[in-house]
């Protein structure tokens, strides 16, 4: 009995964890589309690097 909640317990991290690393991977897969459609529309930000020249 203890054993098998233990392996639930393990389970339900597991999937908590995978969730959370594909809703990142979600996040970053966003970002680095938007900078592409920028970069394709000819929005080019300045960088923060730049700004003070």
């Amino acid at each position: 009995m203890n054993n098998s909640i233990r392996k639930v317990k393990l389970i339900s991290r597991n999937i908590l964890a995978t969730t959370a690393y594909y809703s990142k991977l979600n996040q970053l897969c966003s970002l680095i589309f938007i900078e592409y459609q920028k970069k394709n529309l000819g929005i080019n930000p300045k960088l923060s690097s730049e700004v003070g020249t």
